[in-house]
């Protein structure tokens, strides 16, 4: 099955060991993403320092390197504190709700109790007056 979009060789040697051991499938669509992005990555340093990088532009790479990760580490570590938070929100707001449902089932029984004993109280009085009106008409 024939890869969509360019072949490894054609990225450039640089890119090429990177490339090659990914899966080059059509249904897969994740090696052309992450080569798009990493083209769109150097285009960014091209334009912010007027040349690519290579190994004579960097002074340091592990250093840098070890940085960038401590970095995405950094931000990773952020997204997933972020996520908890809003978690323990939703579940804050979730028991909240439980409990005003609560408190509204207990007012609706409350209320269903009342009304049911009012009923009851006119459909004794209607009998009472039905008893009296019948009493009145015969006499």
């Amino acid at each position: 099955m024939e890869p969509i979009g360019r072949k490894p060789s054609e990225y450039g040697k640089e890119l090429k060991e990177l490339i090659v051991p990914l899966r080059w499938r059509e249904d897969n669509p994740i090696p052309y993403a992450v080569i798009k992005d990493f083209k769109s990555r150097v285009n960014k340093g091209r334009e912010k320092y007027g040349t690519p990088l290579t190994s004579k532009s960097c002074s340091d790479p592990v250093t840098d390197a070890y940085e960038e990760v401590m970095d995405a580490l950094f931000y990773l570590s952020l997204a997933k504190h972020s996520s908890e938070e809003k978690l323990e929100d939703l579940k804050k707001s979730i028991t909240d709700l439980e409990w005003s449902l609560k408190q509204a089932r207990q007012k609706i029984t409350e209320q269903n109790a009342l009304l049911y004993e009012q009923e009851r109280k006119f459909d004794a009085l209607s009998e009472e007056y039905k008893k009296k009106l019948d009493n009145f008409l015969r006499d």
